[in-house]
């Protein structure tokens, strides 16, 4: 004789109120439990730690490549057009793999253009900027003709 197994109240109702789902019930023993727990746990453990070594990863990473800010600017002919000139930004520390942390900086030169157009680099605060100028009298080696 086949043994029947008891249900419990809450199957009971729970067949009869989901029974247009069409499946049966499965009735998990204490043990697939604790099982199955025991699964969640471990997943929950690996994905946490995954997360954190994530972040660790990709902040160091995200880190040095983030873009300098300029700390100075230092124009050499005083955006003198009638001198060729040179202009340094300097931007704050940034670190290169295998060097440590250095100061990056940027160095333009001032640079004709055409026979009358000047490229002008100057300095607004701590950034660079460019001006194109007339030469009245022709522009050569960077610098316009007195």
């Amino acid at each position: 004789m086949p043994k029947t197994i008891k249900k419990r109240s809450i199957d009971i109702l729970a067949e009869k109120e989901l029974s247009w789902i069409n499946k049966r019930f499965i009735y998990i023993k204490k043990s697939k439990l604790r099982t199955m727990y025991a699964i969640f746990v471990i997943a929950f453990i690996i994905g946490g730690t995954t997360a954190i070594i994530w972040s660790v990863v990709s902040e160091r990473h995200s880190a040095s490549e983030a873009a300098p800010l300029p700390v100075s600017c230092i124009d050499t002919d005083g955006s003198n057009i009638f001198y060729q000139g040179k202009t340094v930004n300097i931007f704050q520390y940034v670190y290169s793999y295998g060097y440590g942390y250095q100061r990056q900086s940027i160095v333009k030169y001032d640079a004709c253009l055409s026979r009358t157009k000047l490229r002008e680099y100057t300095c607004d605060g701590v950034f660079m900027e460019t001006k194109v100028v007339g030469c009245v009298k022709g522009c050569r080696e960077g610098a316009c003709i007195r």
